[in-house]
């Protein structure tokens, strides 16, 4: 059994600071900020910066209570 997860499941897992920022109708900068500022969580892998689906889902719920 391999220890190594298949690219298929980190896309599946993950999303880059383009498409947080997409899945969040923010600017990029933004989710940069947030990334320094630990309100986001995310894992450098080379060039990419990588941030939970989990997390990005959750911060979209809060954002929406805090709105609506």
């Amino acid at each position: 059994m391999s220890t190594y997860r298949s690219a298929q499941s980190v896309a599946d897992s993950y999303l880059t600071i383009g498409g947080t920022a997409a899945a969040l109708a923010v600017n990029r900068i933004t989710v940069r900020r947030w990334l320094q500022s630990g309100r986001l969580h995310g894992e450098r892998v080379g060039k990419v910066t990588l941030i939970p689906k989990a997390e990005v889902e959750a911060l979209a719920r809060a954002r929406a209570s805090a709105e609506g």
